[in-house]
């Protein structure tokens, strides 16, 4: 164990001298180069400085100084190749060194005529260390004067003689030596520069495989940041997705109560309401108020069949006719007939409108005004019993022109007194779709609030047109007060023209919409080729102002 310690303390040293300083970023064959020729002045070093001495010892003093100096340049390069990194220089400085001390000891014999075998040394480092051909060369020129010392048989005292026995050995040996060590050196050579082909070749391929390893990592990042959007994309759809499958069903929810509200509306009228499919005349709604009046639901039935016992579509069916050649409701249609079914004339009011699926149907809906027909017909009946009597009692005419007058005005009084059964079921209508558009029961769409938007607008027209014949009755039963009404005016009015029969006279704005309505309202049960015009003018004083409109 003391040994090994022994051994391996003392070997740190050598190493240290000979692969010590060598610098790591060197390959490895420059890093073999530089140990050989590290060991080669290492040994160089360690027989030169000995011999020195004993050639010092022996009186050779030029053998002595030159032992000396080869060492002292061996030892000078090994401390520059140390220093700079520089080895090329080193290498060829110890060649040349060891050559001419080679060289030296070939030609003054060295000691005891032994210098000759360090010459078979000189072919082997200088070929590793310059390469096959350099160290070929180098090897040549070391060579080339010991041939020429041994051909030339000098006759000095400086200059060993060799005998022709040792000349004949000695040069085909060391070429020997020389062929040898070149044709191992130019083997190597080969070698390694097939290696470092493959090496390169292998670079390039892994060079290739970074790039290569670098594309599948970008192409892998962008694939992760594109499923990353593409997954953010998907839940935010997703997310949205939800939101709209939820407003659906909410606003599914509300059309569903909207629906049932409207039918709750439809079965409230105190009319016959269904809703029939403008292709197949199938019945789809029926309310309370008809189902009634016929005993049965029919929905799912033919319209025609249940309603008329036909067997086609009826002459006066208006499904070609509510929607116009864009596919658009055309608005209400209004007729009256009596049915076959229930012997009761009807006042039938058709439009279309959307049902499920967003499709277009007839609702219908028909009043009835059988109790008005039987009016008619008595007064049909009275006509015609007075036409007679006024034929067959000509002499009695006065007294059948004073019932016929006392008639028409009976009626007239019953129309006057008809006010409130009249406008009670319209005001029903307008009040309980007034209730609806304002939302009192939930949330209305566009579409349910156009169409009972439309059922206000003609509901209100309805009443308007029936205030207005209950206002005529009044006025010829006698029981229309007048009423006037004064309005300040800050200007005067005049006659702007006359022109035959037709007057056109200028009125200021607060007097302009009341004078409008009121004779607009007259003008609808005037005849049609009456006209009136209103114009601004500047009104100065609060006047009364009288109209008379006469042919």
């Amino acid at each position: 164990m003391d040994m090994k310690k022994y051994l391996k303390k003392c070997s740190q040293p050598l190493n240290k001298i000979i692969i010590g300083g060598i610098r790591e970023d060197v390959d490895i064959e420059l890093r073999r180069k530089i140990i050989m020729i590290n060991v080669i002045i290492a040994v160089g070093v360690l027989n030169l400085v000995p011999l020195g001495i004993v050639a010092y010892f022996k009186n050779n003093f030029t053998l002595f100084t030159l032992d000396w100096v080869v060492a002292a340049v061996l030892i000078a390069c090994l401390v520059f190749s140390r220093k700079t990194g520089r080895y090329t220089i080193t290498i060829y400085l110890g060649i040349s060194a060891a050559g001419t001390l080679f060289f030296w000891l070939l030609a003054t014999g060295g000691v005891n005529h032994t210098g000759h075998l360090w010459y078979y040394t000189f072919p082997l480092f200088s070929l590793f260390l310059l390469g096959s051909k350099r160290g070929a060369l180098a090897s040549l020129i070391v060579f080339m004067p010991a041939l020429l010392v041994l051909i030339a048989d000098l006759s000095s005292p400086y200059i060993a003689s060799y005998t022709l026995d040792f000349k004949i050995r000695f040069i085909p040996s060391f070429l020997v030596v020389f062929a040898c060590a070149y044709l191992f050196e130019n083997l190597r050579e080969k070698d390694r520069n097939a290696l470092s082909r493959k090496n390169g070749e292998l670079n390039q391929n892994l060079s290739e495989l970074e790039k290569v390893k670098e594309e599948l990592q970008s192409n892998r990042d962008e694939l992760e940041k594109r499923v990353e959007k593409r997954t953010a994309e998907l839940k935010m759809a997703n997310e949205d997705l939800k939101q709209e499958i939820d407003e659906r069903v909410r606003a599914q929810k509300a059309l569903v109560e909207s629906q049932e509200r409207f039918l709750t509306v439809l079965n409230s009228i105190d009319a016959d309401v269904y809703v029939a499919d403008l292709e197949t005349y199938e019945i789809l709604f029926m309310n309370e108020h008809m189902r009634e009046n016929f005993g049965s639901d029919y929905v799912g039935e033919i319209c025609w069949k249940v309603y008329r016992n036909g067997s086609a579509p009826c002459n006066h069916c208006t499904n070609d006719k509510l929607l116009d050649p864009s596919g658009q409701p055309v608005g209400v249609i209004t007729w009256e007939c009596q049915n076959p079914v229930t012997k009761k004339w009807y006042m039938n009011y058709d439009r279309a409108i959307k049902w499920d699926n967003n499709q277009y149907v007839r609702l219908h809906v028909a009043t009835d005004i059988s109790q008005r027909k039987e009016i008619e017909q008595s007064l049909r009946t009275a006509h015609d019993i007075l036409e007679s009597r006024v034929q067959e009692r000509t002499a009695e005419l006065a007294e059948a022109k004073k019932q016929a007058e006392t008639a028409n005005q009976a009626k007239s009084e019953f129309l006057a007194n008809m006010s409130h059964e009249l406008r009670t079921p319209m005001n029903h209508i307008i009040g309980f779709t007034e209730i609806i558009l304002d939302k009192n029961f939930g949330e209305l769409n566009e579409v349910q609030t156009e169409y009972l938007t439309d059922v206000h607008t003609s509901s209100s027209h309805l009443l308007s047109l029936i205030n207005d014949i209950l206002d005529l009755s009044k006025v010829e039963a006698g029981k229309l007060d007048f009423q006037p009404s004064c309005a300040g005016m800050t200007g005067d009015h005049h006659i702007v023209g006359s022109y035959g029969t037709t007057r056109s006279i200028e009125f200021g704005p607060n007097l302009s919409k009341m004078i409008c309505g009121s004779l607009i309202k007259k003008q609808n049960f005037e005849p049609s080729d009456q006209s009136f015009e209103f114009c601004q003018v500047s009104l100065l004083r609060k006047i009364w102002c009288q109209i008379m409109i006469s042919d």
